[in-house]
């Protein structure tokens, strides 16, 4: 089976939902009447479902070269589910909501990088669709992290 740690993945997502909610950005969308209970919601199914796949994991044969495959399939869904095929606004070839290098500092990265830049400078910014950008952005955020969690579910 694949080494990764779908718990620790489900952690650390959720402390980048924490620390997004409480920081100068999170501060501002939900000041400009922005719900993040969404991506939170999204975030606790993700850390729940990470934490029942690891219980399943221990009931795996894994001589059972179909279940092994099943396994190593559902982990790596997981991290594809993070992957937008539009891309970030402007950046069409960084297509990874979760992980992204800035736009803004080349020595940096950014958490939904995609919510970063379109709220970047967002008083200053004359375009009239300029939270509308951001709503996208943090709904694409939020349907990659409930897609992610549905990539554990147990198959029927």
């Amino acid at each position: 089976m694949l080494p990764m740690d779908c718990p620790y993945y489900a952690e650390s997502v959720q402390g980048y939902v924490k620390s997004f909610k409480e920081g100068d950005i999170g501060a501002r969308m939900i000041q400009e009447g922005l719900s993040l209970d969404g991506m939170q919601e999204a975030a606790d199914k993700l850390t729940q479902a990470a934490k029942e796949f690891k219980q399943r994991l221990g009931a795996v044969d894994t001589k059972n070269t179909l279940q092994v495959r099943q396994i190593n399939d559902q982990m790596m869904k997981l991290d594809r589910a993070f992957i937008d095929p539009l891309g970030l606004p402007g950046r069409p070839f960084v297509r990874h909501v979760l992980f992204a290098p800035s736009s803004k500092n080349a020595y940096a990265s950014d958490k939904f990088a995609g919510i970063a830049d379109a709220m970047f400078d967002i008083d200053n910014n004359l375009d009239a669709n300029k939270w509308e950008t951001v709503k996208q952005q943090l709904a694409a955020v939020t349907f990659a992290i409930q897609s992610a969690a549905s990539t554990l579910v147990a198959p029927a």
